[in-house]
């Protein structure tokens, strides 16, 4: 998808939730259709929540709901929730503890399982899962538990705030895209691992208007071999990872990434959460002046 195709499809998804908040509001009982295509009703709004994974909860505390979270997984360290109940990992969920909690909802990612999903269900719990894969998908997850929650009107505030993040982006990008820049995503050295077409991460290239040389990657996520990243020549190296290792490898001191001196921390990636588009501009902006 291009960054224009990415941008028409965030602003009708935001049009469409606008729409849809003037006829929802917060009230209740209110029909929830979740990433994982199921359908729950909640015939309240919750007052006690649990978060299945750690972009649950950043999101929960976003829309200002710190007071109703009840449990988090193991991997949730926001110091904000550091006194809260832990139900164990995200791949697997101790779902006693979960109970006990006694959750009029519990959040659900795709780490989570649409199996664990479905068994919360089937015991009682009410269940809304998120399964973000791109920019539009985190603006969904934030409108769904904004309508879940009752918290729709401050979710479109924040879906108002990345929407004027994404269009910063994309003009940083459109002066970047004439320059051709090639870039590798790096987050691992030894093999190396890197981003193709599916992530957010080839996603941020596209509107910061380089390009990824995974470009051609069938799957998301592949380890690239020395030679075929020699042989592509990234003019940038986006690390996960401590910069002066890449520097200072001698298998990538022909690059021109090396050569110039253009190889950045990637920064945070890895929740699928609004403060996303902050990191999206700082690598538009680093790109804009690379060459």
């Amino acid at each position: 998808m291009n960054h224009k195709s990415v941008s028409k499809t965030i602003l009708i998804s935001l049009l469409l939730m606008i729409i849809l908040a003037g006829i929802v509001q917060a009230n209740f009982p209110v029909e929830i259709v979740d990433q994982f295509d199921r359908v729950t009703q909640l015939d309240m709004k919750p007052q006690r929540i649990v978060s299945g994974a750690p972009a649950n909860t950043e999101i929960l505390l976003n829309l200002g709901l710190v007071d109703n979270i009840v449990g988090v997984t193991n991997w949730c360290n926001n110091p904000e929730v550091q006194g809260i109940a832990k139900i164990g990992e995200i791949m697997s969920p101790d779902i006693e503890k979960i109970i006990a909690l006694e959750p009029d909802l519990f959040i659900a990612s795709n780490l989570t399982g649409k199996e664990t999903a479905d068994m919360l269900t089937k015991l009682g719990v009410k269940v809304v899962a998120l399964e973000p894969h791109s920019f539009a998908a985190i603006n969904e997850s934030v409108e769904i538990i904004g309508r879940a929650t009752g918290t729709l009107e401050q979710a479109l505030v924040i879906l108002s705030g990345v929407e004027q993040k994404l269009v910063k982006a994309q003009q940083v990008g459109e002066q970047t895209r004439a320059k051709d820049l090639k870039v590798l995503i790096m987050v691992w050295d030894d093999p190396v691992w890197t981003a193709g077409p599916g992530t957010f991460h080839h996603e941020a290239l596209e509107i910061a208007g380089a390009i990824n040389i995974a470009d051609d990657s069938e799957v998301p996520w592949l380890v690239m071999d020395i030679e075929t990243i020699v042989m592509r020549n990234p003019d940038v190296i986006l690390a996960d990872m401590d910069l002066d290792k890449i520097k200072t490898n001698p298998q990538f001191k022909t690059l021109a990434a090396i050569k110039k001196n253009q190889v950045y921390s990637l920064g945070d990636f890895s929740l699928p959460v609004p403060a996303l588009y902050d990191h999206l501009i700082r690598i538009a902006n680093l790109l804009l002046e690379s060459n």
